[in-house]
């Protein structure tokens, strides 16, 4: 399998790993008569479109394309705003971005790569952080809708979720096995627990090919602080297809 096929379907795994639990948070999430409207409204394409013709004009050119895909992200802890994710596949190759909307104001933003974007938000959308559901929700929201997508970026549950890559030299057979006695027991799915005045979710994962660990700080007033810590770079690891 050629690099590019390689990595378009690192990111397709990352984008149908995204759009997992859509159902779930559409059910769980608001249930008043106006926002329930809010919601049917903005499953028209048609209106995201027009709502970023103002913020970009070639975004909204993407999202009218017959051919472009546009999903719902799990969001129940977000009480006022959705958030999209879109792949547009383009004559070269898929391009794939994250759409934020709030019904205040039909406040529209970019998300891939900007968290401001993100803070400015849940800001206007304003939060539910109460459970560790929601929370968790948040944390990996916040990091898989504002990442970037043109490299590779996968949340680990497990050490289970990693894979080698096909042929690895001795030396990289011995990394592989230190990284799995390091690594297996410590990789687990992300909850959170008390931190300070509010919480934290630790999050693991792997971007291109280094293994990471995200903090997701998150406060009652639903203001959320993410750090990352670089545990292993450049290690011989893929995602594992889900």
């Amino acid at each position: 399998m050629s690099g590019g096929a390689v990595r378009r379907r690192w990111m397709l795994a990352g984008l149908a790993a995204a759009a997992m639990g859509e159902g779930r948070g559409r059910a769980e999430g608001r249930g008043n008569p106006f926002a329930q409207q809010q919601e049917r409204r903005m499953d028209d394409r048609t209106t995201l479109a027009g709502l970023m013709e103002k913020v970009n004009p070639d975004v909204a050119r993407m999202l009218r394309d017959p051919a472009t895909r546009v999903r719902r992200m799990p969001t129940p802890f977000l009480r006022q705003g959705l958030i999209f994710l879109v792949e547009w596949l383009g004559p070269y190759k898929p391009v794939a971005f994250t759409v934020g909307f709030a019904w205040p104001g039909d406040f529209i933003v970019l998300l891939s790569d900007n968290r401001p974007g993100f803070a400015e938000l849940v800001r206007r959308a304003g939060v539910m952080v109460e459970t560790d559901e929601q929370r968790v929700a948040y944390a990996l929201t916040e990091l898989e809708a504002t990442r970037r997508f043109d490299e590779g970026f996968a949340v680990l549950r497990g050490f289970d979720d990693l894979r080698p890559m096909a042929g690895p030299n001795a030396a990289q057979a011995a990394r592989l096995g230190e990284i799995e006695a390091n690594y297996r027991a410590r990789i687990a799915p992300p909850r959170s627990e008390p931190a300070g005045a509010g919480w934290a979710v630790p999050v693991y994962a792997l971007v291109r090919n280094d293994l990471c660990l995200f903090r997701v700080a998150i406060g009652r007033d639903g203001t959320s602080e993410v750090t990352k810590s670089v545990l292993e770079a450049g290690t011989p690891l893929l995602p594992r297809s889900r």
